[in-house]
């Protein structure tokens, strides 16, 4: 992908032409995911010369350009906030699933700092597993902690694994 993308560029200009080359040195270098992402950059830098900022996943509005520039990268904005009912029994899963995932020694890590990486929303009974684990193992020992050990009526698995 990276070499094709090379191959386009074809001018006689010298100026040109050492701008080329040093492009493509650089692009050369890029690992091809990292060329993925700079590619899905400079689209979302086109879009946004036309205007065009995108619209929220869930609702369909427009993202509004202040949100759009306040963080780079960005492709779509979820902003849907549930407040969940208050449960006695919810407050016991969500403390008894976070007791088990962080006192299990492979995962106790994430358990550090203001905002750990995992995150247990449990809504009548039905535990949700979200945010960032570092491997497919991890993800999976996340989810078998709390099927083994929780009485929940569901536990769903949205980890995610960090991308290398």
């Amino acid at each position: 992908m990276a070499e094709e993308e090379i191959k386009l560029e074809n001018t006689e200009d010298e100026g040109d032409l050492a701008t080329i080359s040093h492009n493509k040195e650089l692009l050369y270098n890029l690992h091809e995911s990292d060329f993925q992402r700079l590619k899905s950059i400079q689209e979302a830098l086109k879009r946004m010369d036309r205007g065009e900022y995108g619209e929220c996943v869930r609702c369909g509005e427009d993202i509004n350009e202040k949100r759009l520039m306040a963080v780079a990268g960005i492709t779509t904005i979820e902003n849907h906030i549930e407040v969940l009912p208050l449960s006695t029994q919810d407050d016991r899963l969500r403390i008894a699933s976070l007791r088990l995932i962080f006192g299990d020694s492979s995962l106790s890590r994430y358990g550090f700092g203001a905002n750990p990486s995992i995150h247990v929303i449990v809504n009548n009974g039905r535990v949700t597993l979200k945010g960032v684990v570092a491997n497919k193992l991890e993800r999976q020992i996340a989810e078998n902690v709390l099927r083994t050990n929780l009485l929940a009526f569901e536990v769903k698995n949205d980890l995610e694994v960090e991308s290398m």
